[in-house]
């Protein structure tokens, strides 16, 4: 797209064909789930680590504005997963944190 300013009509179309893609390593498009909501940083970087190096692409929401909050509430961070891959990448977390499991 040149650099040319974008009409009211054209902004959600420019943005919901670009900016929200999926990365190139999906090859299709499933719903995603919720796998851990919680502000511990740490633990949101291991368990993503972890589900990378097993093959299990995992997306962190929320963290710019987690950052932003940093220092005036625990905003809670979340990590979701591809519906197929949940399964695997829970028995993973369960591993790897089991203090951060929900039981529902």
């Amino acid at each position: 797209m040149s650099r040319q300013a974008l009409s009211a009509m054209q902004i959600p179309q420019y943005f919901n064909t670009r900016m929200l893609a999926y990365p190139s390593s999906a090859r299709h498009c499933s719903p995603m789930r919720e796998l851990i909501r919680t502000p511990n940083i740490v633990v949101i970087s291991a368990l993503q680590a972890t589900l990378r190096s097993e093959g299990i692409e995992a997306f962190e929401f929320d963290g710019p504005i987690a950052d932003t909050l940093s220092g005036f509430v625990d905003f809670p961070r979340r990590l979701f997963v591809d519906d197929d891959d949940y399964d695997a990448a829970r028995a993973i977390m369960i591993e790897l944190c089991p203090e951060e499991v929900e039981t529902i």
